[in-house]
């Protein structure tokens, strides 16, 4: 009878243990994942990516809203294409959410240097307005429309 007391004993210390390293893995890991300085970071990847995807031509490069896999606006030579830009702005957010591969909301506009936005198809920026974001990383890169230069500005936030 002794043997199994001291077993069972035994057994319940290893599963006290193995409770308090679990516990404590958990702890850390969502303690990390709210780190300010890893939201960043992660901030800045995604939107180095999409606007890295958005100055290409897109898969495929002449892509539809019915065949599309990755989202381009240009040319390959960051020339926008006017129709492209279109169907990108006819696109449901949460459509273009998963086609820009990213889990963060995201805002997006053309704007000319002066500061002017560009309207497209009737609005003045695609996506959700970050007006009230703990975290936003923000992107612009130098483009051509319509023969003119324009900051193309990428916002992404949580």
């Amino acid at each position: 009878m002794k043997k199994s007391q001291v077993w069972y004993t035994d057994f319940m210390i290893g599963i006290f243990i193995f409770s308090i390293i679990v516990v404590i893995f958990y702890t850390y890991a969502h303690s990390a994942e709210q780190d300010p300085k890893v939201i960043i970071t992660d901030l800045s990847v995604d939107a180095k990516s999409i606007s890295g995807s958005l100055v290409t031509e897109g898969y495929p490069s002449n892509w539809t809203l019915d065949n599309v896999v990755v989202i381009g606006l240009t040319d390959g030579k960051q020339r926008i294409v006017p129709s492209k830009l279109s169907m990108f702005a006819d696109m449901d957010y949460y459509q273009t959410k998963t086609k820009l591969r990213t889990n963060y909301e995201y805002y997006f506009y053309l704007e000319y240097m002066n500061g002017t936005r560009i309207d497209i198809d009737g609005k003045d920026s695609l996506g959700l307005d970050p007006n009230s974001s703990s975290n936003l990383m923000s992107l612009s890169r130098i483009m051509v429309y319509d023969s003119k230069l324009v900051n193309m500005v990428v916002q992404l936030w949580q």
